[in-house]
């Protein structure tokens, strides 16, 4: 009789038939569709990427900051030689207010801006290094950065007394014949701890680097 033919054999793998399942999302979704909850490897080095708030402040911050830690250097190196003076185009006696007159009328104010204007250089440094770890997302950075307005507010208002003190003029009076702009520059660190304390508090699960 003829030999029954043996059924051939397949060496490939059965197909599976169970569908595909697609990973499990959760979180929060931007516009673009990516999760706020993602993998923390892949997210690391862009935590921006993925809130759910919008980050435009964020940037804008980040050049502000250059801008204004190179306005701190220059008005330091002002104090420092007196140069500050030189922007008051008050007459006196028929000349120009300079730094020489205004030490010689009031010797102990000499030392006070010498002081003030190291104390702003190292705010525009220190602000310079606060910017740079916002930016990176480094952990704490929040509370450098109020750190930095604390400190700027300190500056400002130990160099406001001291003035006043060595000119003779009461606190009130000091602060009243200044222009707007430098009243403005005292309490410009209470506003911005304000608004970006609160702006970063609701994103401070980005700062994890």
């Amino acid at each position: 009789m003829p030999e029954a033919e043996k059924p051939a054999v397949s060496l490939e793998k059965p197909v599976s038939e169970e569908p595909v399942r697609e990973p499990e999302q959760s979180g929060f979704y931007q516009d673009n569709g990516f999760p706020y909850e993602q993998n923390r490897t892949t997210d690391h080095a862009r935590p921006s990427a993925c809130t759910p708030y919008p980050m435009r402040w964020h940037g804008f911050l980040m050049g502000m900051m250059i801008v204004v830690a190179i306005g701190a250097m220059i008005s330091g190196i002002g104090y420092l030689t007196g140069f500050v003076y030189s922007s008051y185009s008050t007459e006196y006696s028929g000349t120009t207010i300079r730094a020489e007159d205004v030490y010689r009328s009031f010797p102990g104010l000499k030392t006070c801006d010498i002081i003030y204007g190291i104390s702003v250089i190292c705010i525009g440094v220190y602000e310079i290094y606060v910017r740079n770890r916002l930016r990176a997302f480094r952990k704490d950075s929040v509370k450098f950065l109020l750190l930095l307005y604390a400190a700027t507010l300190i500056v400002n208002i130990i160099y406001v007394i001291s003035a006043a003190s060595v000119m003779g003029y009461s606190l009130g009076e000091f602060i009243s014949e200044v222009d707007t702009s430098a009243k403005l520059q005292l309490f410009r660190p209470v506003l911005f701890a304000l608004i970006n304390g609160s702006y970063y508090n609701k994103r401070k699960a980005l700062f994890i680097n």
